[in-house]
């Protein structure tokens, strides 16, 4: 629906070695990082203080997409070797490792919000995705939610329930209690996400479709009307929604869609609660967008002119741009086509919002970069290919 897949297929990078940067990092939290061996490693946003976690990457043996749990105590990685695969949960003071089997590769795992329960996706045969729950400390086995293709999920706010849009039906409360909210008929987007303020989504009414917040007892509000669809991700408590609708044409207004605006499409736009309207993000093609911890700012992946990648840092009406890079082709493959789910379970953001980080080509020379928005270029902190900061 997007053209992200267009956009970045066909993109492949020989990444180097180059001593870290010891300059000192603002903000706090740590990296976790796949380093250009291979393992899995921790370390000061300034690339000092390194921790092996796992040391064995590399050859027979392969590490994916390691995540913080949310409090920074933990991180869950998938490991694959010599036919086996696993998810590996690691206690990052102790070095403490907890592995559960699994029959394949997990390549997708979101931590509940309190850090009791780890879901992932997994192939499930041909054309279907299955949907996994590990409940961290008690078994070291997990139970399957739910199967479909595709499969996009939000945790509820408490950790007790996930909301989950499976193929083009409607949304579905899984391990639900009593009667769930009624979703109605699903408009055209991916990721639902479980905010604080209710369930933020995209259903259709009257031929036209919105973006819609129910809350679990079923109450729906209109948001914004975007005629052909959009993705979109919030902040934890909902109060400000970044949407970016799809090109799409306009089948007359109903009383229904009157009640909120109508979102222009293809344009980056923000919406927030607390006010009317919107504000349109000054951003050139958009392929990917995350919120900082904070709430306060948008960091914008954007095509230039020239076909390259750079970030864009948008905040109360201001955008901030930094150099021009290639992005790792994993971050490229595996996370930037589906943004609005990895959004919910990962951060490139340091936790105050100062800095963030991520990996890719700069000037020629590979690895994971820094960037400040106090101002400079890029730090470049470590070799590797996937980065991730903690919350604290």
């Amino acid at each position: 629906m997007y053209k992200i897949a267009i956009i970045v297929a066909g993109l492949a990078v020989l990444f180097g070695a180059c001593s870290a940067n010891t300059e000192v990092a603002p903000g706090d939290g740590r990296l976790a990082i796949l380093d250009d061996p291979g393992n899995v490693v921790t370390m000061a946003p300034d690339g000092a203080d390194i921790v092996t976690l796992l040391a064995d990457g590399g050859g027979r043996v392969s590490y994916f997409q390691p995540i913080w749990s949310p409090d920074g105590s933990k991180i869950s990685v998938t490991r694959s070797g010599a036919g086996t695969s696993s998810i590996e949960i690691i206690d990052v003071d102790t070095g403490d490792r907890t592995s559960t089997v699994t029959d394949v590769n997990s390549f997708y795992q979101y931590w509940s919000p309190d850090g009791s329960q780890l879901a992932s996706l997994s192939s499930a045969g041909p054309g279907e995705l299955g949907l996994d729950l590990l409940t961290i400390g008690v078994a070291d086995v997990s139970s399957r939610l739910a199967e479909g293709q595709p499969l996009y999920f939000s945790w509820s706010p408490e950790s007790s329930k996930l909301v989950a849009h499976i193929g083009d039906a409607p949304l579905e409360i899984l391990l639900q209690e009593g009667t769930p909210p009624e979703f109605g008929v699903s408009g055209d987007f991916s990721a639902p996400q479980w905010t604080e303020g209710g369930i933020l989504h995209i259903g259709t009414t009257s031929r036209r479709q919105q973006l819609m917040r129910t809350t679990a007892d079923g109450g729906t509000e209109p948001i914004a009307s975007v005629l052909g669809g959009a993705i979109f991700t919030a902040t934890p408590d909902g109060q400000r929604i970044a949407v970016l609708p799809a090109e799409g044409d306009d089948v007359g207004l109903s009383v229904i869609a009157q009640q909120a605006p109508i979102l222009p499409g293809g344009r980056l736009v923000v919406i927030d609660s607390g006010e009317t309207g919107f504000v349109e993000v000054d951003a050139g093609v958009v392929v990917a967008f995350f919120w900082d911890p904070t709430g306060e700012r948008l960091l914008v992946l954007e095509v230039a002119d020239n076909g390259g990648f750079r970030w864009r840092v948008w905040e109360d009406g201001e955008s901030q741009m930094f150099p021009e890079f290639v992005p790792s082709p994993g971050f490229l493959r595996d996370l930037v086509p589906f943004f609005d789910q990895y959004a919910q379970s990962m951060t490139l953001w340091s936790p105050d919002g100062t800095a963030f980080a991520y990996p890719g080509v700069l000037d020629g020379e590979a690895g994971i970069w820094r960037q400040d928005l106090s101002g400079g270029n890029p730090i470049r902190v470590s070799g590797g290919s996937w980065v991730v900061w903690s919350s604290g």
